[in-house]
C-alpha cells in the first residue's frame, strides 16, 4: 500500500514538472540578433554615433503573445538611442502592424514614431494593434493593443539599432565588453525576457591582405593574382598627411626581375578614394 501511494505521488509530481514545462515553453518568443557588429575602441571613440546589430523577436507558438502583453527592451543606461526602426514581417491577418516600418527618434525631450512627437512615458501608436512606449533614450516598451484571435500565424518583430550614441560615464564602461540589449517581460506574457548581444567592443581595428590564387608569368609579363587589402571595421585604415612613408602604410614589392606595369585599383564597399 505504501508503495503505491509513493508511485502516485512521484506520477503527480513529474505531471506537474511537465506541465509547468509546457506551459513555460508555450509562453515563449525566440530573440536573436540577425548580425552583430564589431566596435574598435582604436577608431569609435566616446560621443560617437554607431550602428549596431538588428533584434529579432519571433513567436514560437501561435497565439501565446495575447492582448496587454508586453516586453520593455533596453540597451546599457551609455549607449543613447538617436534613431531606430521596427519591421514586422508579413504575417498575413490577424495582425494588422504585418509587413509595416515604423521609425523612432529619440533626443532628450522626447521621441517621434514617423515623425508624430511624443514627450517620454507617453504612449505611441504602432498601427491600431500595437503600442509604443519611451521612458528614456536608453528603453522603450512594446505592449499589444489588441485580442488577437488566434491562428497558425506566429508574431515576428526586427528592431534595427540605427543610430545609437556612445556616452560612457566611466572610464570601465567604455572598454572591451558585449553591448547587450535586454529584454524585461513579465511572466505571464508571450514575450521572453533575457538579453542578446548586438554589437561587441574590442581593442583595435586591423586590416588584412590576401591574394587569389598564383598566376603563370612567362618571360614576356603576365598580370598577378588579384589583391585584397580589408579592414575589419571602417576606420582601419586611416587617412594618412605628407609623411604617409612612415606611417599606416602598405608596400607591395615584386621579387627581383620583375617590375609594375599597370595596377588597376578596384575600391569596394562604399570606400571613397582622394
Amino acid at each position: 500500500m505504501r508503495i503505491a501511494l509513493l508511485l502516485s505521488v512521484a506520477f503527480l509530481l513529474s505531471f506537474l514538472v511537465l506541465f509547468t514545462s509546457s506551459q513555460r515553453a508555450w509562453a515563449e518568443t525566440s530573440n536573436s540578433a540577425l548580425w552583430c557588429p564589431n566596435l574598435f575602441l582604436d577608431t569609435v571613440k566616446t560621443g560617437d554615433t554607431v550602428e549596431l546589430g538588428a533584434l529579432y523577436i519571433s513567436e514560437k507558438n501561435a497565439g501565446s503573445i495575447k492582448e496587454n502583453d508586453w516586453v520593455t527592451i533596453s540597451l546599457p543606461s551609455w549607449v543613447k538611442l538617436k534613431s531606430i526602426r521596427i519591421y514586422f514581417p508579413p504575417t498575413y491577418l490577424p495582425y494588422s502592424v504585418s509587413g509595416a516600418t515604423y521609425k523612432v527618434e529619440f533626443d532628450e525631450n522626447g521621441f517621434t514614431v514617423n515623425r508624430e512627437v511624443y514627450s517620454y512615458g507617453d504612449w505611441a501608436g504602432l498601427g491600431p494593434d500595437m503600442l509604443l512606449q519611451a521612458v528614456s533614450p536608453s528603453s522603450f516598451t512594446l505592449k499589444v493593443n489588441k485580442n488577437w484571435i488566434p491562428t497558425k500565424t506566429c508574431f515576428k518583430a526586427t528592431i534595427y539599432f540605427d543610430q545609437v550614441l556612445l556616452q560612457p560615464q566611466a572610464a570601465e564602461e567604455f572598454k572591451p565588453l558585449d553591448i547587450k540589449a535586454t529584454l524585461d517581460a513579465p511572466s505571464r506574457s508571450g514575450f521572453s525576457s533575457g538579453s542578446v548581444t548586438v554589437a561587441k567592443l574590442q581593442l583595435s581595428a586591423r586590416s588584412s591582405i590576401s591574394a587569389d590564387l598564383p598566376t603563370q608569368i612567362t618571360e614576356s609579363g603576365g598580370s598577378l593574382a588579384d589583391i585584397t587589402l580589408k579592414e575589419d571595421a571602417p576606420g582601419a585604415l586611416r587617412v594618412n598627411g605628407e609623411d604617409f612613408l612612415t606611417r599606416n602604410t602598405v608596400k607591395l614589392t615584386l621579387s627581383p626581375g620583375f617590375v609594375w606595369d599597370q595596377v588597376k585599383l578596384i575600391p569596394q564597399g562604399g570606400v571613397r578614394l582622394r
